[in-house]
């Protein structure tokens, strides 16, 4: 998927977008904290801890060309198509980009999942 088709499927909303973010996802292996896998089923993120995300709403897209997601009062992170590079590593995340695979990616918590 392309930056370009990612931006389409956004301007049509939430309810084509999360075809793309629902699934399985689990901590890429550079990740600085293993927190396991979360499964998405939109609009819930349910951590294999038991923790549940509820609320979530997509924002907006970024600079890189990522879904910008939102857990309510604080942002749950991006999801970034593959194709689309992120500036790797950086303070948050000393591990490599994954460009060739889909990816959630909290800039803040400096976590990674990637598809399972």
């Amino acid at each position: 998927m392309t930056k370009n088709n990612l931006a389409r499927i956004f301007a049509v909303g939430a309810v084509a977008a999360h075809e793309y973010y629902t699934g399985r996802w689990c901590a890429a292996p550079d990740s600085p904290v293993d927190s396991g896998c979360i499964t998405v089923e939109w609009p819930a993120a349910t951590f294999d801890n038991g923790q549940v995300s509820v609320n979530l709403e997509f924002m907006n897209m970024d600079d890189f060309g990522c879904l910008v997601i939102s857990q309510g009062d604080a942002p749950f992170g991006s999801f970034c198509p593959a194709g689309v590079e992120l500036d790797l590593p950086n303070p948050s995340f000393l591990g490599r980009d994954y460009p060739e695979e889909d990816r959630l990616w909290n800039s803040q918590t400096g976590i990674m999942y990637l598809r399972d």
